[in-house]
């Protein structure tokens, strides 16, 4: 299984439908997830966890974290579920995935619009389990 990916900008990314929930909430939409060796998680930020109206009741808090943007709000949806489309067939992957949430309102007008901005990661959770491919120069972004 060939999983495609492409740059943006120097980014290596990858699209996948995102979906979860149980019998009475649920959630499914496309996300651009950066691929970031850095990421020990699969994070979906503030951008696409509103746009993809998560339910509250899937959200389990955990700690704060600190990191690009300031202090976050964490939260895990214990089981979602990943969908790559490839030429080959279409691909799924069932894991915990965190949601982050920053405190937009405390934030200065610049800010706001820089962690509006910021991506969905795929981290090393999900990484780990491919052989990564990235060649820049070649426009390269696969995962095995």
């Amino acid at each position: 299984m060939k999983l495609p990916g492409f740059y943006q900008g120097a980014k290596p990314c990858v699209f996948a439908v995102v979906r979860g929930g149980n019998s009475l909430h649920s959630f499914s939409g496309y996300v651009r997830f950066v691929i970031d060796t850095a990421a020990v998680r699969t994070t979906l930020l503030d951008a696409d966890a509103r746009r993809l109206r998560i339910p509250e009741e899937l959200l389990n808090p955990r700690d704060k974290l600190v990191g690009l943007g300031g202090a976050v709000r964490t939260f895990l949806i214990d089981k979602a579920e990943l969908i790559f489309e490839s030429a080959d067939e279409d691909f799924s992957v069932s894991m915990a995935i965190c949601v982050t949430r920053h405190d937009l309102d405390g934030m200065p007008t610049d800010d706001r619009a820089k962690v509006a901005a910021l991506a969905s990661v795929l981290g090393l959770d999900f990484i780990n389990k491919f052989k990564l491919l990235c060649e820049y120069r070649k426009d390269v972004v696969r995962m095995e």
